[in-house]
């Protein structure tokens, strides 16, 4: 399901007639200590991340560290357009809004009362899979 949203995204970002002439997505994965960060530039890369792509961490899931992350490449110059976070649900959310869109994507139902109120939500039905 990760493999199939990626690979559509992409083609969403790299189709002709989209905004973005060049892409830089940042796939990282963590669960509550950053576990890996691949830089996804062109559909090549991408091809070659699907080729070795094994799912990373698990468990004790801290959803703070990618958002001290992100703020650490911002503070470098790069700017994100916005984070769309995979999750169950569980975990520790930050209490601050960052400065960037923040989407988290549920693929099972989940506790709307642990969510932040400025993350947007997207939930994933059985269809889509």
């Amino acid at each position: 399901l990760v493999r199939r949203f990626l690979q559509e995204t992409f083609d969403i970002l790299m189709d002709d007639r989209a905004f973005f002439k060049v892409s830089c997505i940042h796939i990282i994965q963590c669960d509550d200590v950053i576990q890996s960060d691949d830089v996804i530039k062109d559909r090549e890369q991408l091809e070659g991340f699907f080729n070795t792509f094994e799912i990373k961490g698990g468990g004790n899931t801290d959803f703070r560290p990618p958002f001290k992350y992100i703020d650490r490449l911002i503070e470098e110059g790069k700017i994100p357009g916005g984070m769309l976070y995979f999750t169950d649900g569980e975990g520790t959310y930050p209490k601050k809004k960052p400065g960037y869109r923040t989407a988290f994507v549920f693929m099972k139902d989940y506790d709307e009362t642990k969510v932040p109120a400025w993350a947007m939500r997207i939930r994933l039905d059985k269809s889509d899979r």
